[in-house]
């Protein structure tokens, strides 16, 4: 039996290529983000330990302080107890995808349902942590939008053309909003600029100025891909070739001296949840040039 879902039988080529790309993406946002809350850490302490939401609960816990709850022991082993859940269950779920066709479609769309909601609260707690930055939460919009579309997927049959409008949608908010961070529009992170400097052996000065130029083309790219033809073809090439360097980046630019085996282990979850950001515009490239050719 193929791994691939019963649902893809019978469509057109392109369909099925486009629609592979989805489940793989999805299969690598859940197994990164999996790694990630069961080995390290994620940013729910941005919401526990935020007095101006949680202050007034501490007495309903035990607490007589604000400073006994944020430096309890206790409460921090919960808090990684909790990651260690949410992690246990994207793996489960990874599990369900891809075992698409032996588990029954209600459990599918439940798991995929939860899964959405827990990434898309991953994503805001990831803006909290930059001050609610809307370009911050909308640049994971590709991982946990992928998710979010297998689940349309396994929910009912998808009329393909506001499908690919769709996943277009997704791509260019996150190229643009990453964009916005390499123009420097929001801060332009650290690591961005030492990613450059290791990948390309650019200055400091050379970076950030090759950063601002690719962010100029991140914002090109999303508009192309909206224009019929070539054009579309163009910028989904584009973010096919930049989406891959840049997770591949993680591995090949972040090297420390740390011994192999613990560099990989660190890095390649990142690498594995950013897979959307290469595969999606793949696999929307070749629907179009499939769909071209029939």
């Amino acid at each position: 039996m193929s791994v691939f879902p019963d649902q893809l039988r019978g469509r057109s080529k392109a369909e099925f290529l486009l629609f592979s790309t989805v489940w793989g993406s999805a299969l690598a946002v859940l197994l990164g983000r999996a790694w990630q809350h069961l080995f390290f850490d994620a940013p729910y302490r941005t919401l526990f330990w935020d007095q101006g939401l949680m202050g007034k609960l501490v007495k309903f816990v035990g607490f007589e302080t604000w400073s006994d709850f944020i430096t309890s022991p206790e409460v921090d082993g919960k808090i990684d107890t909790l990651i260690g859940i949410i992690g246990g269950f994207l793996l489960l779920t990874f599990l369900v995808v891809f075992l698409w066709n032996k588990v029954s479609k209600e459990l599918l769309q439940w798991a995929l349902g939860l899964a959405t909601l827990l990434l898309i609260f991953l994503a805001f707690l990831y803006s909290k942590e930059k001050f609610y930055s809307l370009g911050q939460f909308l640049e994971y919009s590709l991982q946990f939008g992928s998710i979010a579309c297998l689940w349309l997927l396994a929910k009912k049959s998808v009329d393909i053309n506001k499908f690919v409008w769709l996943l277009k949608i997704l791509v260019a908010l996150t190229f643009i909003c990453h964009g916005l961070y390499a123009i420097g529009y929001y801060p332009r992170p650290g690591h961005f600029v030492e990613m450059c400097m290791h990948f390309f052996g650019l200055s400091e000065a050379g970076a950030n100025t090759f950063l601002w130029y690719a962010g100029i083309f991140d914002f090109v790219a999303a508009i192309l891909i909206f224009i019929p033809g070539i054009f579309s073809s163009l910028g989904l090439g584009y973010c096919f070739i930049w989406g891959g360097m840049t997770a591949m980046a993680r591995l090949l630019a972040n090297y420390y001296g740390q011994t192999i085996g613990e560099f990989l282990f660190i890095q390649t979850p990142e690498v594995i949840f950013r897979i959307p950001h290469f595969l999606i515009p793949l696999g929307l490239l070749m629907f179009q040039l499939n769909k071209k050719r029939s």
